[in-house]
């Protein structure tokens, strides 16, 4: 590990280096059912068949629709395994250079950076893999975690005009259970704040992500997803301790493999905080959703591309309320719903 900062502490770095060897087991996996709202993954009948498939259990975007839990079956099956990981920080701070000329204009910017790579390897006889940067092996390449983030500020945290803009990519690889199981993201971000008056605001969000699937074994989940959404939103403080915002969002999303599945969403919304002085808490929302989707929204991309929502008018509203009982204790009530055009609303 090395930390260290030059030129005024205008560049500060942070880089770690890791490798470990073990053993993990070669776990295999069922789902079992569970009562409504105790368990995290949902099942849909992707091919209709009536039988529960491994590739057809899915996170639960709501509650009610948690019903199943995943299971690891007993294995004495160990594999020994080499990891090696790699990361990297760099931090740039305008705001030193003062000798500039342009300082003032310069010193307004700040930028982050970091890099994260680790690599899991099978470890055949006593050959070792240090090189956390070597071309992956499909057979002994077992996991790899790769994330790289650069966000570049203006005027950071303060009131006028604080923009951001985000660059991220990143890989997950697991090859350890059923195959081949990757995701990759790409994504650029644009986020804008500025507060108006005092009470008021503005900010806003635009977003193009890029988001792929690969299933060795199942190329009906697979897909790669490009979207694009915009998000203005208004905030409103009434004083210290109570604020309102409304939003709308616009989300524009095409699947450019398999049976390029289309969505294109807009969402209207409103949110209510309350922070009291006196250990009370309470927040509420509610979001109007509007989907028009081209493709089979029973599949399993198509259950991706619409959060769980149907492919047509929706509504859903959420409420928090805390509140403190004693020094020790609080009392917490969470509750959430939604409704669509087709079935009863769903508490």
């Amino acid at each position: 590990n090395y930390n260290d900062s030059f030129l005024k502490r205008f560049l500060e770095v942070n880089t770690t280096y890791e490798t470990r060897s073990g053993t993990i087991a070669q776990q295999e996996f069922t789902y079992i059912e569970v009562n409504p709202g105790q368990g995290v993954d949902m099942w849909i009948d992707d091919n209709e068949n009536g039988i529960q498939e491994l590739q057809e259990f899915e996170i639960a975007p709501y509650p009610d629709l948690a019903l199943y839990v995943r299971v690891f079956l007993p294995n004495q099956n160990f594999i020994k395994t080499h990891t090696t990981g790699f990361s990297q920080n760099l931090n740039l701070n305008f705001a030193t250079l003062t000798e500039l000329k342009s300082a003032k204009w310069i010193s307004k910017f700040y930028n982050q950076t970091t890099y994260l790579i680790e690599k899991k390897e099978r470890q055949v006889n006593t050959n070792l893999e240090f090189n956390p940067f070597s071309s992956i092996d499909f057979l002994n390449t077992l996991g790899l975690n790769y994330n790289f983030r650069n966000s570049l500020f203006f005027n950071r945290g303060k009131k006028k005009h604080f923009t951001t803009y985000i660059y991220q990519e990143s890989e997950n690889r697991n090859n350890l259970v059923s195959g081949l199981l990757s995701n990759q993201l790409k994504s650029h971000q644009l986020l804008y704040q500025h507060w108006v008056t005092n009470d008021t605001q503005l900010s806003l969000s635009i977003q193009n992500t890029k988001n792929g699937l690969t299933a060795e074994d199942f190329n009906s989940r697979n897909f790669n997803i490009q979207s694009f959404t915009l998000n203005p939103k208004v905030t409103y403080l009434v004083n210290n301790n109570v604020s309102g915002s409304i939003f709308g969002t616009y989300v524009k999303k095409q699947n450019e493999i398999g049976n390029l599945e289309t969505l294109s969403q807009i969402k209207i919304g409103t949110n209510l905080l309350i922070n009291s002085t006196k250990g009370f808490r309470f927040s509420g929302s509610y979001t109007f959703i509007n989907n028009t989707f081209d493709g089979n929204a029973n599949g399993a991309v198509g259950f991706t591309m619409l959060g769980g929502l149907q492919a047509a008018k929706n509504s859903t509203w959420t409420m928090f309320l805390q509140k403190a009982i004693t020094k020790y204790l609080d009392l917490t009530i969470n509750y959430q719903g939604r409704s669509g055009e087709i079935g009863k609303t769903i508490h």
